[in-house]
């Protein structure tokens, strides 16, 4: 990220496994959680509470439970420089569903194509 950029409020896809890591590197910024969050930058909705953590250089957040599943979060225009590498798992039910799915779009365009037996059957 550069300077003035912003990761928008969200909550991260429950397709991933929690707990989910995130390393931050190049410089410290904040990570802004709560319900409070508004427009793509995560400015503060005044009556509600927000949270503000600094992620400093060579730290590793990590999140679950309500932090990964409840609460909104966002990375605030930058001050300066930022890169971080974000570390998640899909679950197997959703890398199940997803690879029936790709298989499903295969057939559509090729449909001789069948999809592959599993266990023999």
């Amino acid at each position: 990220m550069m300077k003035n950029d912003a990761i928008s409020p969200h909550i991260d896809d429950h397709a991933f496994d929690r707990p989910f890591f995130t390393v931050s590197m190049l410089s410290q910024q904040p990570i802004r959680f709560g319900a409070g969050l508004t427009g793509p930058t995560g400015q503060r909705d005044g009556g509600k509470p927000t949270l503000d953590i600094p992620l400093p250089r060579r730290s590793i957040l990590t999140l679950d439970g309500n932090g990964a599943d409840l609460a909104r979060h966002c990375v605030p225009c930058v001050l300066s420089r930022r890169m971080s590498i974000t570390l998640r798992r899909m679950g197997r039910s959703s890398a199940r569903a997803i690879e029936r799915e790709a298989w499903m779009i295969a057939a559509k365009k090729r449909p001789l194509l069948a999809a592959p037996k599993l266990n023999g059957r």
